[in-house]
């Protein structure tokens, strides 16, 4: 299920129960800038709007309305295929591409340069 062109979305809230997420599963949606996973989920949570596994090592989905420059955490190793699916506002991409594993599909339709992180 994908969710598109809906110019009012800004936020989409991950209920405890979920374990399963689609990375890119919203799109040409400007003003979506957040993903809130509830309390007591363990599968999955979220920081600065974008879904992490619940150990933070995977990066599961990035809001497609969030502008700029996005800083990868530190504790991610993978950055899962879709990730960044239609960001199409982002500028740049910061994250150490020696530690983390970039699906060959995680920045499917984004023009975005990937910076090393320093």
């Amino acid at each position: 299920m994908a969710i598109t062109k809906c110019p009012l979305l800004e936020k989409i809230i991950i209920p405890q129960g979920v374990a399963l997420v689609n990375p890119g599963m919203v799109y040409d949606c400007g003003k979506f800038t957040q993903f809130v996973v509830e309390e007591g989920n363990v599968y999955f949570f979220s920081v600065e709007g974008v879904i992490l596994s619940k150990d933070g090592k995977k990066l599961i989905s990035v809001p497609c309305g969030i502008k700029g420059t996005y800083t990868v955490p530190d504790s991610v190793n993978e950055i899962l295929d879709g990730s960044f699916f239609g960001c199409t506002f982002l500028d740049q991409v910061v994250c150490d591409d020696e530690k983390v594993k970039i699906g060959e599909k995680a920045f499917r339709y984004v023009n975005v340069k990937v910076v090393k992180q320093n």
